[in-house]
């Protein structure tokens, strides 16, 4: 199931997730389904970095906010990952959860995924999901 939250990020919330993870972008990876060791793949050809969790104040409200609004509690987040994707970048369909017991090991599955969109863009940069009913 997916829901739409419109502007849940202000705009100073979301400029301050960018200018945090502007420097510290890398190729982004995959977990390998057998050694659950990140590894580079064509499925994935974006750039990313991940924010520590409390990081800062504004971090910190973000995750308080995420918490509130899933009902989850922000103990059992993750990191926040950025993404960036540029013009013919991509990330393939997939499922959020592991078929490996390496990854399930280290936090198990995820309950839900939170997508916020820090920027916006004239044309390209949305998010399909294909087996969505």
């Amino acid at each position: 199931r997916a829901f739409l939250y419109p502007h849940f990020l202000t705009d100073d919330e979301a400029n301050h997730l960018v200018s945090l993870a502007r420097a510290e972008l890398k190729r982004s990876a995959v977990a390998d389904d057998t050694s659950g060791k990140s590894k580079l793949s064509e499925v994935r050809t974006s750039s990313g970095t991940f924010i520590s969790k409390g990081q800062d104040p504004i971090v910190a409200g973000i995750e308080d906010k995420i918490a509130a609004w899933t009902f989850l509690p922000k103990e059992n987040g993750e990191d926040m990952q950025v993404l960036r994707y540029k013009r013919g970048e991509k990330y393939e369909p997939h499922h959020d959860f592991f078929t490996d017991s390496v990854n399930t090991i280290r936090g198990g599955h995820r309950v839900a995924t939170v997508l916020l969109y820090l920027t916006d863009v004239a044309e390209g940069g949305e998010t399909v999901f294909p087996l969505a009913k």
